[in-house]
This record gives C-alpha cells, sequence and structure tokens, in this order.
C-alpha cells in the first residue's frame, strides 16, 4: 500500500512538473506572438 502512495505523490510530481512547463510555453509564445506582430507593424511601416 505505502508504494501506491508514493507512486501518486510522483505522478502528482510529474503532474506539477508538466503543467508548468506548458504554463511556461503558452508565455512564451504569446511573448513571441507580439514581438511578431510589432516586428510586421515597423516592417510595414519601413516599406511604405
Amino acid at each position: 500500500m505505502e508504494g501506491e502512495s508514493s507512486g501518486s505523490l510522483k505522478q502528482m510530481g510529474e503532474m506539477e512538473l508538466l503543467k508548468k512547463n506548458f504554463n511556461s510555453m503558452i508565455k512564451k509564445l504569446k511573448i513571441s506572438k507580439i514581438n511578431y506582430y510589432k516586428n510586421e507593424r515597423h516592417e510595414a511601416w519601413e516599406t511604405e
């Protein structure tokens, strides 16, 4: 029984890590999207 509880604790830790990595990835994607649109606006102004 004790092995099962430590296994589920390990799974919980893995889920927390997965959640943290996923949230970090989403945050980086949002920043990249903002930077992309900024660059597109600057390029549009430069070509006119």
